[in-house]
């Protein structure tokens, strides 16, 4: 009886062995232990609420990544992706300048894990919050006769948020508009881009709008005349030669039905009531509502002459009678000894005109038939104002 109980203590004790055994195997076999390997596991800082609430920030340059070894049997580590795995660390004590972070992690029980590295050492810088305006740059040229009239932004403004060191950097934000060929209005949303004075974007700071909506207004084109109001010189001593504009023409901008009403643009009233001289003028524009123009003002060059009055007196030997076809005695006449001649013209020519310039002649085929009576006409190799002859006829006696 006792050999038979000491035999089955030995076949228990055998099978227990097997079976422990067995399942070492099976485990080793079905369920092994596995080594995975995670780089570049983002890294959360725990309480960066609490540095911002103190004025501080984790400098930009900081490496929050770290790389995570797990040991685990596979049936544990199956599920177990990179979005799974959280390493933690907490700046305890904060202060500017290095601090150091013990690491940890957050895993499913039986999980082996290895941080590398296991410590962090980051650098707090103060943390800076301002206000900038945004900017449009624009590249491109609008079609042709088409121009910008206004941009709008929304918001036109926004803040930074960021390490002083890297703020400091931003010299202005910007939003990048392209015009090319463009003809009409338009709406687009634009990206807000931080830049440094050499127009380089700088990263690492916090923007609270990534995006402005621009609204960009155009308008079509006409070219139309200028032309002049203005009033006549009161002094009948002087005369208005000409006048010249620096621009005849003008680029007047709107939209198309306030366009089409529109054939010339007017200055304001010139008075030149009382020049004496030449001189030059910039007179305003007139320019209707809602239409812009490519100059506001324009040059005007005035040229004005004094007019000279001058009477000559011709003698009456001088006077030519042509055309005698009749073969009338011509010193048969009614003609004073001197005919008087009052010449008025500009006074450039004053220095050139004299007597012996002035002409009298009578064409005697144009004939009063019935008092044989001809008028005295003139010749001068100069530009004149006004010629009046005392006397203004002659009769010759049959």
């Amino acid at each position: 009886m006792i050999n038979i109980f000491k035999n089955n203590l030995k076949i228990k004790i055998i099978s227990i062995f097997f079976a422990f055994f067995m399942w070492v195997y099976v485990m080793a076999e079905a369920d092994p232990i596995l080594i995975r390997d995670f780089n570049d596991i983002p890294i959360t800082i725990t309480n960066l609420e609490q540095l911002k609430d103190n004025g501080m920030t984790i400098d930009h340059n900081t490496r929050l990544r770290s790389n995570v070894i797990l040991r685990a049997r596979r049936s544990l580590l199956k599920d177990i992706t990179r979005d799974v795995i959280k390493v933690y660390g907490t700046i305890k004590n904060p202060q500017l300048g290095e601090n150091k972070i013990d690491l940890r992690i957050e895993l499913p029980n039986n999980i082996e894990y290895t941080i590398i590295p296991d410590k962090l050492t980051v650098i707090v810088e103060e943390n800076v919050v301002l206000r900038k305006e945004i900017e449009v740059q624009t590249k491109g040229t609008p079609k042709e006769g088409v121009k910008v009239s206004d941009i709008n932004l929304n918001p036109k403004s926004t803040w930074i948020e960021g390490p002083k060191s890297i703020v400091s950097k931003v010299d202005k934000l910007i939003c990048k508009l392209n015009l090319e060929n463009k003809e009409h209005s338009f709406n687009v949303r634009a990206e807000i881009i931080p830049i440094d004075q050499q127009g380089n974007t700088v990263e690492g700071v916090y923007l609270r709008d990534r995006y402005t909506y621009v609204n960009l207004n155009v308008l079509n084109s006409k070219r139309v005349p200028i032309k002049v109001d203005m009033n006549d010189i009161s002094d009948k001593g002087y005369k208005l030669l000409s006048y010249n504009l620096d621009n005849k023409m003008v680029t007047i901008y709107g939209n198309k039905r306030d366009l089409d009403n529109i054939d010339a643009i007017y200055t304001e009233k010139v008075d030149i009531s009382n020049l004496k001289e030449s001189t030059k003028k910039f007179v305003n524009l007139i320019i209707p509502e809602n239409i812009d123009t490519t100059i506001k003002s324009v040059g005007i060059d005035f040229k004005v002459s004094k007019i000279i009055s001058k009477e000559f007196y011709i003698p009456k030997s001088r006077i030519n009678f042509n055309n005698n076809i009749q073969n009338l005695d011509i010193s048969k006449n009614n003609l004073p000894d001197e005919i008087r001649v009052k010449v008025v013209y500009l006074e450039e020519f004053d220095s050139k005109l004299k007597e012996e310039d002035i002409q009298i002649f009578v064409n005697m085929q144009e004939v009063d038939p019935e008092h044989l009576k001809y008028e005295l006409k003139y010749y001068i190799p100069y530009p004149v104002e006004y010629v009046d002859i005392m006397p203004k006829f002659v009769e010759i006696y049959r």
